[in-house]
């Protein structure tokens, strides 16, 4: 067997049949390693397949003297040092769009829960708070909302803003999006409105864009307190977009009827955070792309996007 001419690591986990596309590429000497010992076979790396649990900063990248390429195994890149990466020719890249279907869907579902008090339902049946004496009491105190007929605000209408706003639509809601990279000319069937006037007329809001400089801390107080219909408000995009705190006092102060979120400013989040104390909220550990669907198609593309750059040159949607 020929030498290979390029060692590649992958952290944490690689499918079955990733594993098959790898172990096609004979050049290449591939291992799957825990994230906790990434650090170790930096010095021979020549490429990574990264996850969104593994930060790459300038440190690390000045302890891969070899490494040519870097491949996001999701879409979030915030965690990478991208400017670094283009000072030293590192060419790093995502599965973009590989986890949409299922962001999308968790989406939906937890805008479900918060809308009919889904959890608080299946908590009373399950401490036998249901009894004959208590069925009609127990029914007016999860009483919720329908998404029909609301308005439904999209912030950020990418790959799973556009599958949200098009699920939500299926419900018979009214929806509209802000996004400054998106016209309404580009043949989008929602309304485009300005940041505030979307603020001020949804029912719902869902958060879709990604962490850059611009959406750092974009719904603050100052934000919130511009709605005027106590919306709902969903974030499954990054946790920073949000500012938990203000969030909190917003629930409080009655500008929020309920939040819902798959992502935190700190994660895993503490057990500190007033959003654990709230019967506002609702949250989940970060499984916005953990279907096993979704997880074939993020492995595929990010093992077949290593292959084509380090084999033949070949690039696509690199940063």
């Amino acid at each position: 067997m020929a030498n290979p001419k390029f060692e590649v690591y992958i952290v944490d986990e690689l499918s079955l049949r990733a594993q098959r596309q790898l172990k096609s590429a004979s050049s290449i000497l591939w291992r799957i390693v825990p994230a906790r010992a990434l650090a170790k076979y930096l010095p021979r790396a020549h490429g990574i397949i990264l996850r969104s649990t593994s930060p790459f900063s300038k440190k690390e990248f000045q302890k891969a003297p070899h490494l040519k390429c870097l491949v996001m195994a999701g879409t979030g890149m915030d965690h990478i040092d991208l400017k670094e990466a283009q000072s030293r020719g590192i060419y790093v890249t995502n599965a973009a769009g590989a986890n949409a279907t299922a962001a999308a869907e968790l989406t939906v579902g937890l805008l479900i829960s918060l809308l009919r008090k889904i959890p608080q339902a299946d908590d009373r049946v399950r401490r036998g708070r249901w009894t004959p004496l208590t069925t009609l009491p127990l029914r007016k105190s999860l009483r919720g909302f329908e998404i029909s007929g609301k308005h439904v605000g999209i912030i950020g209408l990418g790959r799973v803003g556009r599958r949200v706003a098009a699920r939500l639509q299926a419900f018979e809601a009214e929806v509209s999006f802000c996004d400054p990279y998106v016209s309404e000319a580009n043949g989008t069937p929602f309304k485009k409105l300005p940041f505030r006037r979307l603020l001020e007329t949804s029912d719902i809001i869902s958060v879709h864009t990604p962490l850059t400089s611009e959406t750092r801390g974009l719904l603050d107080f100052q934000a919130l307190q511009i709605c005027k219909k106590k919306p709902f408000l969903v974030n499954t995009a990054r946790g920073s977009i949000v500012v938990e705190q203000d969030v909190v006092r917003a629930l409080n102060k009655g500008l929020l009827s309920g939040f819902a979120a798959d992502v935190f400013e700190t994660e895993p989040i503490p057990r500190t955070s007033a959003l654990l104390k709230s019967e506002l909220t609702l949250l989940s550990p970060h499984v916005g792309a953990q279907t096993l669907e979704a997880q074939e198609r993020v492995h595929e593309i990010s093992v077949q996007r290593l292959i084509d750059y380090l084999l033949d040159g070949k690039t696509e949607g690199g940063f």
